[in-house]
């Protein structure tokens, strides 16, 4: 799979990440290396410096941290807690899904290729959608009957007090995968536009870290019903594997005649020059082009230290003072070990 950062921040890549991850069944290693690889140029090289993450949760954690310390670097600005709002009704709990027997016709919130940002607050007894947003869209909405009163956590009216209006069940997506019909009451909130409430909170149980405000696992019937299957993504890679003189007993009898490129032997030195080998001709007055740096963990640069050795002693590779050179990071095997990949 092939994912990139591009405008998003950190948070919002993750949550991708981790929606996609989900479904793969790749192992730490491998989604390890597809989530660095995916982030933007000057966050991996922020992220060089910091090794102390020994897991792929603590890397993803350290990410948002780092990117959030980037953010208000350059904005200057805080972040800042507001009140937010809760709904006062006598109404079940579950009234929202009272609106499904109406057979309303459903709308797409991301209209357009809108993609507001969402709170997610646990104290909101309803989700809530901005009306300045809701005219934007051109959402259909109908009237509450009765309006609901609505106010802060000190008793306080918002706004002009009550909910009047509803959306129609929109078609709602988290991430790429996450989807499903939900409906809005409607309200005057554009510092949030989009409020997830209580409701929906306890309908999905995601699982939240709250240090690194990621949504790090959706519950097991999200997994059965909300979650798309994932669309397969291409992944270009260059990888070194070894072959076992054990190989050859297990060879096609068609390629028997063909058994010395498989040796063992031949592959642990490079073949001599021929006159039909390839040139690199260097132009002159020109730079070279500069390799990618993949920032490695621990594990991955002890792993990366003993390819090193191996290859320098079967002569792949030679010490060089050159400054040309190919970005190194591993994708894991299915045994639990590492794939040194070049790009």
């Amino acid at each position: 799979m092939e994912l990139r950062q591009g405008s998003e921040t950190a948070a919002d890549y993750a949550i991708r990440f981790r929606t996609l991850a989900a479904q793969s069944g790749w192992n730490d290693a491998a989604l390890w290396a597809v989530f660095r690889a995916g982030l933007n140029p000057c966050l991996q090289a922020e992220l060089a410096c910091h090794m102390e993450a020994t897991s792929l949760t603590q890397f993803v954690a350290t990410t948002i941290r780092l990117d959030n310390l980037r953010c208000q670097h350059r904005t200057g600005t805080q972040a800042s807690a507001s009140a937010h709002p809760r709904v006062r009704t006598d109404y079940p709990e579950h009234r929202e899904e009272a609106t499904e027997p109406m057979q309303l016709g459903r709308s797409r919130l991301a209209a357009q290729g809108h993609r507001p940002r969402v709170l997610i607050d646990s104290g909101a007894a309803m989700n809530l959608i901005d009306r300045a947003l809701v005219e934007e869209l051109g959402i259909p909405t109908f009237p509450c009957i009765p309006s609901l009163r609505i106010t802060a956590i000190d008793s306080q009216p918002i706004g002009e007090g009550y909910l009047k209006h509803q959306t129609e069940l929109l078609d709602f997506w988290v991430g790429l995968f996450h989807h499903e019909q939900l409906g809005f009451y409607v309200t005057s909130s554009p510092a949030n536009p989009v409020i997830l409430g209580f409701p929906w909170l306890r309908r999905h149980d995601p699982q939240i870290s709250w240090c690194s405000g990621e949504l790090v696992h959706w519950s097991p019937t999200c997994l059965k019903g909300c979650l798309r299957d994932p669309v397969p993504r291409p992944c270009r890679t260059s990888c070194v594997d070894e072959v076992t003189p054990a190989a050859h007993g297990h060879l096609p009898h068609q390629y028997m005649d063909f058994m010395e490129v498989f040796s063992g032997e031949r592959v642990a030195r490079l073949p001599s020059h021929q006159v039909w080998d390839c040139a690199i001709d260097l132009l002159p007055n020109t730079s070279l082009p500069k390799g990618r740096i993949y920032p490695l963990s621990l594990p991955e640069s002890k792993a990366m230290e003993e390819y090193i050795k191996t290859a320098l002693a079967v002569g792949h590779i030679r010490p060089s003072t050159s400054p040309a050179a190919a970005g190194l990071f591993f994708v894991g095997k299915r045994d639990g070990g590492l794939r040194p990949c070049i790009d």
